[in-house]
């Protein structure tokens, strides 16, 4: 993948994050601050993790959704889906388990 491609991915991560923040009742502001504080949190994860950035933020937005905050809780969920087998499928199913 190019990194312009990674980039506008990780942007439009970003815009899903803070459209996900801002329907909990965060305001705009708010919620573009705290999505660009994920996305930088995110970016540190994915570097020695099995795991691209793409699909941990991916989780992040669906725990987020979930009413999780995915900042305290990723770094245990993706030591949990590597256990399981470090596959995405994994990291899926440990993020609908914590969403329960």
């Amino acid at each position: 993948m190019a990194a312009s491609e990674a980039a506008a991915n990780l942007e439009i991560m970003r815009t899903k994050m803070s459209a996900t923040l801002m329907g909990q009742g965060i305001t705009q502001t708010q919620a573009g601050l705290a999505s660009g504080n994920m996305m930088g949190a995110i970016k540190q994860l994915s570097e020695p993790s099995v795991y691209t950035a793409q699909q941990i933020g991916e989780a992040s937005q669906r725990m987020e959704a979930f009413g999780l905050n995915s900042i305290k809780t990723l770094k245990t969920g993706l030591k949990l889906a590597e256990v399981f087998g470090g596959m995405p499928d994994d990291l899926e199913m440990v993020v609908r388990m914590l969403g329960r």
